[in-house]
């Protein structure tokens, strides 16, 4: 992918925060060329929050939050409702790219219908037209947002669900001025 267009993506993900702080191994990277089938046993049914959100050199789009199991339903009306349309004001109605990576929800026959409807050859996913692999062992900089915030998340020590989501969007818009404040505007 040229330069131009590595600029032109915005790069998204979801985090899983619980109230324990402790950390979603989903997000920890195995490198393999087979699924390694790995085990972690963990406390089930701990109060806390799946938060979206999308991250390119124009800014932060998000957080999104999702109490309770991200759907394929669910995330389409995300994309279509919110997500889009902000991407399509955030870019000026320029061409942008938006990367996701291999969630179930991501590659939904509905969803990818709706992706190469509204971004034609411009979206980065599993089965999409630009391919992103399943167990891929590349790197995004959501890997390092996610991290960034659950550093300033958890140094707060939020007591509810609802002063962690608080918190969630502090630390998301405090990146999002960090970010504006200190890096030129991308072409």
């Amino acid at each position: 992918m040229k330069k131009e267009k590595i600029r032109k993506i915005c790069w998204s993900n979801k985090a899983n925060f619980k109230l324990s702080g402790a950390v979603n191994r989903h997000n920890c990277v195995y490198y393999s060329t087979e699924n390694p089938h790995v085990t972690i046993e963990e406390q089930l049914n701990q109060p806390g929050v799946t938060v979206w959100a999308g991250l390119s050199c124009k800014g932060v789009i998000g957080p999104i939050f999702f109490n309770t199991t991200v759907t394929n339903g669910l995330y389409l009306n995300m994309l279509r409702d919110t997500i889009i349309p902000q991407l399509w004001l955030l870019y000026d109605n320029e061409d942008f790219y938006l990367q996701q990576d291999g969630a179930p929800p991501h590659y939904a026959v509905t969803v990818c219908e709706f992706l190469d409807k509204e971004l034609p050859h411009r979206w980065i996913g599993q089965r999409g037209p630009v391919e992103w692999p399943p167990r891929s062992p590349h790197l995004t900089p959501m890997d390092f947002f996610w991290g960034v915030i659950k550093d300033k998340v958890f140094s707060r020590k939020p007591r509810t669900v609802d002063d962690m989501s608080q918190c969630i969007r502090e630390a998301c818009q405090e990146t999002d001025n960090n970010k504006k404040n200190s890096v030129p505007k991308c072409a």
